[in-house]
């Protein structure tokens, strides 16, 4: 029997390609919220580590509605304040501080400015205005650039609907992070494999998913 992928299946498999975009970013906001823990003598419940992750994602929050709603999104989401450091940094730092005291507002602002570090290039492809509001201009690390619009879909296709050296390298990196992160939680070294193991073998799964031909109703 062919296998083939339906509508349904094709609607699931752009959330986990979301998901799998999002991993690096968590991935290392669960790093940072720990290292910062164990640096800083300040003891945190293994729990509050995925907040550290969600850190990391704030910038990237505008697009869960559109994500999950419709399943993709046609504008630059790179041009909304949330993308805007000058704004963001001190707000986040802020809120940071009001919750939980100078551990949070320092965890806060260390996570979400690692956002948009990964988003400038070469950590990444698409591209953050730092000096907003002063320019709309992207700074890379060779200098000033236009903003370049990409839907989601495009980026997806470009990056992540198959292996390519890009979502190698962000799986392999967000992998490595939660690896670091368990291992300052001290977990046995078995378990951090295997859970390595299991975040590439997800992403295969996803990938030969994926591969398949969309199914096609017969007249």
């Amino acid at each position: 029997m062919k296998l083939q992928r339906t509508r349904l299946v094709n609607r699931i498999l752009g959330l986990l390609m979301s998901g799998m975009n999002a991993y690096m970013d968590f991935g290392v906001g669960v790093a940072i919220a720990q290292t910062l823990s164990v640096l800083a003598a300040h003891p945190l419940p293994w729990w509050f580590l995925p907040l550290g992750g969600m850190l990391a994602l704030l910038p990237d929050f505008d697009i869960l509605v559109p994500l999950i709603w419709r399943g993709a999104f046609n504008y630059n989401h790179h041009k909304t304040l949330l993308h805007r450091p000058l704004f963001m940094l001190p707000l986040v730092a802020c809120f940071g501080w009001l919750w939980g005291g100078p551990f949070w507002a320092g965890a806060a602002f260390i996570c979400v400015f690692w956002h948009y570090l990964h988003d400038t290039w070469p950590l990444g492809v698409g591209g953050v205005a730092w000096v907003w509001p002063i320019s709309d201009q992207y700074l890379t690390w060779r200098g000033f650039k236009e903003p370049v619009d990409m839907s989601h879909t495009e980026w997806l296709k470009r990056y992540w609907l198959k292996p390519t050296l890009f979502s190698c390298w962000e799986i392999a990196v967000g992998t490595a992070a939660l690896a670091w992160a368990a291992f300052l939680l001290e977990v046995p070294a078995f378990d951090i494999v295997m859970l390595a193991a299991l975040a590439w073998l997800g992403a295969a799964l996803v990938w030969f998913a994926y591969s398949l031909p969309t199914y096609q109703k017969t007249p």
